[in-house]
């Protein structure tokens, strides 16, 4: 028998069965425990500040177990959704028409001498200073004094 890509495993299952077994028992035991506590506050004395407090805690209780087997409703659903979603997903890609893939663009190198510059040999700056570096001549004239802003660069 062939088996689907969105089907989920026998292990899984199970160990999913038991994980969320453990979280209604766990939660239950709290909500229990929290009543519990609750009738022997009010117990010994009876006083209207300890029927208070029973109140308070049974009102607490009931709300935790009754959040606690919605959000585990929620998550069981939310579960299955998002597997039907990815059995889904992959049908779909399935039908669609793959296009070959583009070769990565590489980037173009920079010009060796920039087009508004002249040779690198005949650049010399306002103070003198000349280099056979283009790259050294522009980092040269953004920060010689004697150049206007980065404009001091002439050729012989």
């Amino acid at each position: 028998m062939r088996r689907r890509v969105h089907e989920i495993s026998m292990s899984e299952a199970v160990s999913y069965g038991f994980s969320m077994l453990g979280y209604f028992l766990a939660t239950t035991a709290l909500t229990a425990l929290l009543i519990i506590i609750a009738t022997y506050v009010v117990a010994p004395s009876g006083s209207e500040f300890s029927i208070f407090i029973s109140l308070v805690l049974t009102c607490t209780a009931i709300v935790f177990g009754v959040s606690a087997y919605y959000g585990a409703f929620y998550k069981l659903l939310s579960d299955s959704v998002m597997r039907g979603s990815i059995g889904a997903d992959s049908i779909e890609h399935k039908s669609k028409p793959s296009s070959p893939p583009r070769p990565p663009k590489s980037p173009t190198p920079p010009p060796m001498n920039p087009p508004s510059l002249p040779r690198p040999e005949n650049l010399v700056c306002d103070c003198g200073f000349n280099d056979p570096n283009p790259q050294v001549m522009i980092e040269h004239a953004k920060y010689c004094r004697w150049s206007k802003s980065g404009a001091g660069l002439q050729s012989d």
